[in-house]
């Protein structure tokens, strides 16, 4: 999945219907993942992200799968600590779960779930230069 072959995957789901509910066990820990955490692993942008998250989750993959074990991410923390925005967007698109996302200090991935609708505190406005925000919290003080 990771080397974007989408036609080996496309036939590799047809041939295989069961696998969009695969968990996948770590090396490091006990933890499984999704392939949708496959997908948007470390260090993310890979070839052709966008339609190998759209196969999968037309096959069935739950795209606000969580990492069983210690962590409990989805796929769009994933994507967004790798700072890989195509993958947010899929994600975002398919119903992603956008209050779950986890600030990486990756700017790109920040500004665009702000775009998206997260939700904003002051200390996520200054971090990523959001004024008109800011501004906005202290209009009646100022």
């Amino acid at each position: 999945m990771k080397n974007g072959d989408v036609v080996g995957l496309r036939q590799l789901l047809s041939e295989n219907t069961n696998l969009d509910g695969v968990s996948i066990r770590g090396k490091e820990n006990d933890a499984t993942r999704s392939l949708l955490h496959v997908v948007t692993d470390w260090p993310g942008h890979f070839p052709n992200v966008s339609e190998t998250i759209c196969l999968l989750i037309t096959a069935g993959a739950d795209v606000n799968a969580r990492i069983e074990g210690t962590d409990t991410e989805t796929p769009l923390h994933w994507a967004a600590s790798s700072n890989d925005v195509a993958a947010i967007d899929v994600l975002l698109d398919v119903g992603g779960p956008l209050e779950d996302a986890i600030g990486f200090q990756n700017w790109d991935a920040a500004k665009r779930l702000v775009e998206r609708g997260a939700r904003t505190g002051l200390d996520d406005e200054a971090s990523i230069g959001l004024m008109d925000k800011i501004e906005k919290r202290f209009e009646d003080v100022l």
